[in-house]
């Protein structure tokens, strides 16, 4: 008699288990959804989830940021309120030589030489190149 109603008890606990898990995963938010985009600052692979999210935050104004990976690499992704055209615009740095191995110095030259808004070193075609970031193209 015990095992019966043990029986019944746990079926009933479990169908409301289930009803409760698809309910949960088949509504999707209407309003307030975010709109997922690769970031336009972020170099190489992102293994710093808290840092690719401060970029997103600071440089280009996103509510949120992280890692994820997608077609097998790890990449930086903001997260913005609308699903507006990008905010900033990426131009090759007209002032840095050579190859770029230092976020800091292609940031600095890009404020200073060519008052961007930010700088990042990027590779493009093979070659890592400082990228300078403007409000305006």
């Amino acid at each position: 008699m015990v095992n019966m109603f043990f029986l019944k008890f746990s079926s009933f606990i479990a169908l409301i288990i289930f009803v409760f898990a698809i309910i949960n995963t088949t509504t999707t938010p209407v309003e307030g959804a975010l709109c997922e985009r690769a970031s336009q600052t972020w170099s190489g692979s992102c293994l710093n989830t808290k840092g690719c999210n401060k970029q997103c935050q600071n440089w280009e104004k996103a509510r949120n940021g992280a890692c994820h990976t997608r077609k097998a690499k790890q990449m930086c992704f903001c997260y913005f309120d609308t699903c507006s055209s990008p905010t900033l615009c990426e131009k090759a740095s007209q002032t840095w030589s050579g190859s770029c191995f230092n976020n800091g110095g292609c940031d600095r030259q890009c404020k200073t030489w060519e008052k961007a808004v930010r700088g990042n070193c990027k590779t493009r075609t093979g070659k890592k190149m400082c990228f300078c970031y403007f409000n305006k193209c």
